[in-house]
């Protein structure tokens, strides 16, 4: 698996931030399952983007 860009990242960040303001997507997810989520995938050890859900396919 391969890290995610800069540019990845970026988007990623502004997903969570308008989240953020307008309500969760997930109200079943705890914040620390999040947090390993976001990580794992800037590490590179997981290829699905944190902030992905089946209305973005």
């Amino acid at each position: 698996m391969s890290r995610p860009t800069d540019e990845q990242i970026g988007e990623q960040y502004d997903a969570a931030m308008d989240s953020a303001a307008s309500g969760s997507k997930w109200p079943n997810m705890s914040y620390e399952q999040g947090v390993a989520s976001a990580l794992a995938w800037v590490t590179g050890d997981d290829d699905t983007p944190p902030m992905l859900d089946e209305d973005d396919d």
